[in-house]
């Protein structure tokens, strides 16, 4: 199963008046030790995932900065993520990126994906009535014609 993760802090929702961003996420059930790593130019950064709070172990400066935040076993399933001392503005550019890979150190920036070479699954079927036939067409290629 893979347990790494890239969550992109610029979807995670600020309240007039709450000194967090918060956003809901979700890790496999399976309790793997995990490493959290912060990429932000945030000064003192705080992430608190359900009742856990990870804090910076180390800092690497960049750029871009990266923030090991630990290794925990505690993650499975979906939590309530809650980042504090970061602005709206600073989450456009940060990311919480969670892997399974703990003694790898993260550097550098994250490359964005071209999606035009990645193609799409699609999987479509016909209405029937009962015991009636029925025609499904599945199309796993690149570009996939609509």
């Amino acid at each position: 199963m893979r347990y790494d993760r890239i969550f992109p802090l610029k979807d995670a929702s600020s309240y007039p008046g709450s000194p967090t961003l918060d956003i809901v996420f979700f890790v496999p059930r399976e309790r793997v030790p995990l490493r959290l790593w912060l990429r932000t130019d945030a000064e003192r950064p705080e992430v608190a995932i359900d009742d856990e709070v990870f804090l910076s172990r180390a800092t690497y400066d960049g750029p871009p900065r990266w923030i090991d935040l630990g290794v925990t076993e505690r993650l499975g399933g979906f939590g309530q993520l809650r980042v504090r001392g970061m602005s709206p503005v600073e989450a456009e550019e940060s990311y919480l990126v969670v892997t399974a890979r703990v003694d790898e150190v993260l550097s550098g920036s994250l490359v964005k994906p071209d999606l035009g070479e990645a193609g799409r699954e699609v999987l479509s079927s016909e209405r029937r009535t009962a015991r009636g036939a029925t025609r499904r067409t599945w199309c796993k290629k690149s570009p996939c014609p609509p």
